[in-house]
């Protein structure tokens, strides 16, 4: 089956695009590639547009837009691995203004530069800070 035509076809009823990603990923992994693309919420309109622009015959902004998913994951896993202090999102909640459950939120949607392992979230403190930092300098423009 060609790129992008199993969404193209929609053989489901519901869950057509999560099934085309989870079918995207098992390709990727029989070639080899060692991390999934993730594509988060945030990049949904991408996606859309990448999808449309491969049915029209340029594939180019998918495979892009696959490509810095997959990069996006071996960044998130190679900060985890060499950063040495990481917090769980509880803990990372006691220092910031935020909720643990408002914080697995922005991990969910790909705004925060969280990983999970097993059932629970982390984040390294250098993103937390680094979140952090990117709110202030919104509200200080935002002045």
């Amino acid at each position: 089956m060609k790129r992008g035509r199993f969404v193209s076809i929609h053989p489901f009823a519901e869950g057509n695009g999560r099934t085309a990603r989870l079918l995207m990923n098992a390709a990727l992994m029989r070639h080899g590639y060692p991390f999934i693309a993730n594509i988060t919420h945030r990049d949904r309109g991408k996606y859309l547009r990448a999808l449309f622009e491969a049915d029209q015959g340029n594939p180019a902004p998918l495979d892009n837009l696959i490509a810095r998913s997959v990069e996006h994951a071996l960044e998130a896993y190679l900060r985890a691995v060499e950063e040495p202090e990481v917090l769980s999102l509880r803990e990372a909640s006691r220092h910031t203004p935020y909720s643990q459950e408002y914080l697995s939120l922005l991990a969910c949607r790909g705004a925060i530069g969280a990983f999970k392992k097993g059932r629970n979230w982390y984040i390294t403190k250098k993103d937390l800070e680094r979140y952090l930092k990117t709110i202030e300098a919104k509200r200080r423009g935002n002045r």
